[in-house]
C-alpha cells in the first residue's frame, strides 16, 4: 500500500530551462511522507510532545526526467522495512501518464530531540505507516564511501534562511549548495546524499570537489536502474575541522 500526493509544478519551483529544480523535487518528497505522517496521527505537534523527530540520513535518487512547468506529477512513498533503528522509505513520482520520473531511497531514524539520542521506532508507529515492497535494482549500501578531500570551490555561513524546523540546515539546501558546483551541461541521472553532521545557525562550511570518470560507491560503472554512467562529481560539505556535514555524489 501507497501513499499518494498529487501536485501540479508552479512557476516558483523551476529552473531557467522549465524544470523542477533538484530541491523542489526533494522538497515533494518531504512534504509527501510529513502529510502521510499527519494522516495516519503523527502529526508535528504530537511528535514534538514527546520530544520525538524523523531525521534523514540519505536520499539515493535515480532520475529519468525531471517535471516542467504545469506538468501534473503524483508522488508516492511507503516504507518496505524497518532494520534495527533504521527505515528505508521509498518514492516514485510519476507523470499524468503514469511514467517513471524518479525513484526513490531514503533512510531515516527516530531520534529523542530532547536527549539528542537515536530512538528505538515504537511498535505502533511501525505499523501506522503503509507498507510495500522495496524498489528492484541497485541503490547502493546503506553507508556512502567518500574521499577524504577534494579541491576547495567555495565556502559559506548557515544563516537563519537555511534552517529547518529542527534548527539544523535544511536537508535541500545542501544539495543546492553541492548542485552550483556542476559543471556546465551535466545532466544529472542519479544523485545519492549522506548527511554525516548536523550544521547550525552560524556554522562555516567549506566546499570541496572532486571530479572523475567512476564513483567509488558505484565503480562497476552501473546504477541502480542498469544502466552506465559517464561521469561523476563529488561534493563534500565539510566544518573548520575537517568534519563532513554531508557527501552529495552526482551521476551523469
Amino acid at each position: 500500500m501507497k501513499y499518494e500526493m498529487d501536485a501540479r509544478v508552479r512557476f516558483s519551483e523551476i529552473d531557467e530551462f522549465d524544470h523542477m529544480t533538484i530541491s523542489a523535487l526533494i522538497n515533494y518528497m518531504q512534504d509527501c511522507c510529513t502529510f502521510q505522517s499527519e494522516d495516519c496521527g503523527y502529526e508535528l505537534e504530537k511528535l514534538r510532545s514527546k520530544h520525538m523527530g524523523w531525521f534523514l540520513l540519505s536520499w539515493k535518487i535515480e532520475l529519468h526526467a525531471l517535471p516542467k512547468m504545469g506538468d501534473r506529477i503524483k508522488v508516492q512513498t511507503w516504507v518496505s522495512n524497518y532494520n534495527g533503528l533504521f527505515a528505508n522509505r521509498w518514492f516514485e513520482i510519476v507523470d499524468a501518464k503514469g511514467s517513471v520520473m524518479a525513484r526513490v531511497l531514503s533512510i531515516w531514524t527516530l531520534m529523542d530531540v530532547a536527549k539528542l539520542r537515536v530512538m528505538r521506532i515504537p511498535e505502533e508507529m511501525k505499523t501506522a505507516y503503509c507498507f510495500d515492497d522495496p524498489i528492484p535494482g541497485n541503490f547502493g549500501g546503506r553507508k556512502m564511501k567518500s574521499p577524504e578531500r577534494g579541491e576547495l570551490r567555495g565556502e559559506f555561513t548557515v544563516e537563519t534562511i537555511h534552517l529547518d524546523t529542527n534548527h539544523h540546515m535544511n536537508n535541500a539546501r545542501y544539495i543546492e549548495v553541492a548542485k552550483e558546483m556542476l559543471p556546465d551541461g551535466f545532466e544529472i541521472h542519479f544523485l545519492e546524499v549522506e548527511y554525516r553532521k548536523q550544521a547550525v545557525l552560524g556554522d562555516h562550511v567549506k566546499i570541496e570537489v572532486i571530479e572523475s570518470e567512476t564513483n567509488m560507491n558505484f565503480p562497476d560503472g552501473v546504477i541502480s536502474d542498469g544502466s552506465a554512467y559517464s561521469r561523476s562529481v563529488t561534493v563534500l560539505l565539510k566544518n573548520d575541522e575537517d568534519e563532513i556535514y554531508a557527501v552529495i555524489d552526482f551521476l551523469e
